[in-house]
């Protein structure tokens, strides 16, 4: 009897300690991902402009002074660069065809009214 009683003290001791591991990696992911959401509540959008001035990538992206993404990637495209960044689906509405993406002093999208959305890809 007293070795069933001890292999299941150890067995709960080990449940505990894989609970307490996976909500310290789950706080972590959170942490890291901050108000980005997952993969599947963001679009990318890429822009063309003639100079970035420092913009680099993981600069946050603002409508109307709130941050509804990150950019994720700046290239050279000739001789101009290309920025790629991530928004919130919540946005999508906001950022249409007639929106204009402006860095001053940070990387912000101008949006007018809804002409026209984009289409899901």
């Amino acid at each position: 009897m007293p070795r069933t009683r001890s292999l299941a003290w150890s067995e709960l001791k080990l449940g505990v300690l894989v609970i307490v591991a996976l909500t310290i990696a789950a706080a972590t992911i959170f942490a890291v991902m901050g108000s980005r959401g997952f993969v599947w509540q963001r679009y990318s959008l890429k822009t063309r402009f003639s100079n970035v001035a420092g913009l680099k990538t993981g600069s946050p992206v603002r409508v109307a002074g709130m941050e509804i993404g990150s950019v994720t990637d700046v290239v050279f495209a000739g001789d101009q660069v290309d920025v790629v960044m991530e928004l919130n689906k919540e946005v999508r509405s906001r950022v249409t065809t007639a929106s204009t993406a402006v860095l001053a002093p940070r990387m912000r999208i101008a949006t007018l009214p809804p002409v026209a959305a984009i289409p899901d890809a």
